[in-house]
């Protein structure tokens, strides 16, 4: 009787595209995609937000008074925007 074998496979691919100038220029709107976040977020560094609308339970709705304080911002080499949590 024969074996039978199963493999999972995966297969992943990017599509890149290189726009020209003309197209650049007649653009209405561009998508930037941030793929590297910063698992340190405003609190731990001391950003002051007003919580007066904000949701008692997620905290949703606030908003952000002073400026954003880090604590920890790694280095990633040549990126040159992030997103923290």
């Amino acid at each position: 009787m024969e074996e039978i074998i199963r493999k999972k496979s995966y297969c992943d691919w990017e599509i890149v595209y290189n726009y020209t100038d003309e197209e650049l220029a007649e653009a209405q709107m561009f998508r930037v995609k941030i793929s590297k976040t910063i698992e340190s977020c405003g609190e731990e560094g001391g950003t002051s937000y007003d919580n007066k609308r904000s949701c008692p339970i997620c905290g949703s709705g606030r908003v952000q008074k002073g400026l954003l304080m880090l604590s920890k911002i790694p280095s990633f080499g040549r990126v040159a925007i992030c997103k923290t949590i």
